[in-house]
């Protein structure tokens, strides 16, 4: 279903510190996106599309899991294969019913570094 306004806010300062501490370690700024539920932190990675790259991805997700995840807001260590990892910025986030509090809403890029 589709997060509650409160819920959807509260994603997107979690994410902006994972991408702080990625930043601080040596990644680059990542392209930051609304899901229309929540944040994405996009990077792009050059790696195989072969069975051991989930197994990295999946083990790099669980550090910010770990580190940032609260109850109220989580990092989704669900997204580590290459055919779940992207959203079609501008279309709608379409999960359960619309409602009025928890409505459809429209993914986003916010910033992008290569602007």
């Amino acid at each position: 279903m589709s997060s509650i306004g409160a819920e959807h806010e509260r994603a997107h300062s979690p994410a902006r510190r994972v991408a702080g501490l990625l930043t601080c370690i040596g990644f680059p700024a990542p392209i930051l996106a609304d899901s229309g539920n929540g944040a994405h932190l996009l990077y792009r990675i050059d790696l195989p599309n072969d069975d051991a790259s989930p197994t990295l991805v999946t083990r790099c997700l669980d550090v910010p899991d770990v580190l940032f995840s609260t109850g109220t807001a989580t990092v989704d260590i669900a997204d580590y294969n290459a055919a779940r990892i992207w959203n079609l910025y501008g279309t709608m986030s379409r999960k359960g019913d619309n409602t009025a509090d928890r409505p459809f809403r429209r993914s986003a890029i916010l910033e992008s570094p290569l602007e």
